[in-house]
């Protein structure tokens, strides 16, 4: 979910604060009052509802503290660097798995089920292709140096169950992108208006888009990735 208003993420994206929105009445589509921060690492929540549920379940386990060097923070960079998004999300999703399984003392029978998937279905993914082993490797015995310690982590991270762990994200896991300023030009689509006004509106989200592209590329939305049961069924083969 986008946690900063439209005007915000396109100053972002332009890198140029300069850059406005025409019709700031419709801006109001992120409710930044509700936004609550992690008070040691201040990773951002859209609601108190979701910082404690994250607090309750996996993060405190896994949070960084707001070390900038910490392990985990270089892990992503690293994995960032070899894979475009949405698989840069996947690291993530690993992470919050691990901080699941230390603060629930077990690891969920959901997976089994999902395991249970990809031992029928083969553990074949684009992730697992020859150039992305060493990446693999990489990513594995960092997760082992910063989690290692704890039993249930080694049983998650042992290598056949580490594949099936990728392979799982793979193929049941879904790229999922927001964008605060993509819901803001819908509003503006559905609003009434004439043809000339419009035409007008569109230009200047044209010139916009344009300047996102030059200065941000195409990777522009919030991303994120998430589990579900039933994904692999309609996954496409890559």
């Amino acid at each position: 979910k986008s946690l900063e208003p439209p005007d915000k993420m396109i100053q972002r994206l332009c890198n140029d604060e300069s850059v406005s929105l025409p019709l700031p009445e419709q801006i109001k589509s992120v409710d930044v009052s509700a936004i609550r921060h992690c008070s040691d690492c201040l990773l951002s929540f859209c609601s108190q509802d979701c910082l404690q549920n994250a607090m309750s379940t996996y993060h405190s386990a896994v949070c960084t503290k707001g070390d900038p060097e910490h392990p985990l923070i270089k892990l992503d960079e690293m994995w960032r660097n070899v894979h475009f998004p949405p698989e840069t999300t996947s690291l993530v999703m690993i992470v919050k798995i691990i901080g699941l399984v230390i603060q629930s003392g077990a690891i969920p029978d959901i997976f089994k089920h999902f395991y249970a998937t990809v031992q029928k279905d083969g553990r074949i993914h684009k992730l697992l292709e020859p150039q992305f082993v060493s990446h693999l490797d990489l990513l594995r015995d960092g997760l082992l140096q910063i989690f290692g310690s704890h039993s249930l982590v080694q049983e998650l991270l042992n290598h056949d169950n580490f594949i099936t762990l990728i392979a799982m994200i793979g193929m049941n896991g879904q790229g999922i992108g927001t964008s605060s300023f993509a819901d803001y030009c819908r509003k503006l689509n559905n609003l009434p208006c004439t043809d000339e006004d419009k035409e007008i509106l569109n230009k200047k989200l044209d010139e916009i888009y344009d300047k996102i592209n030059e200065v941000s590329g195409i990777f522009t939305d919030v991303e994120g990735t998430g589990l579900y049961e039933l994904q692999s069924k309609l996954n496409h083969s890559c």
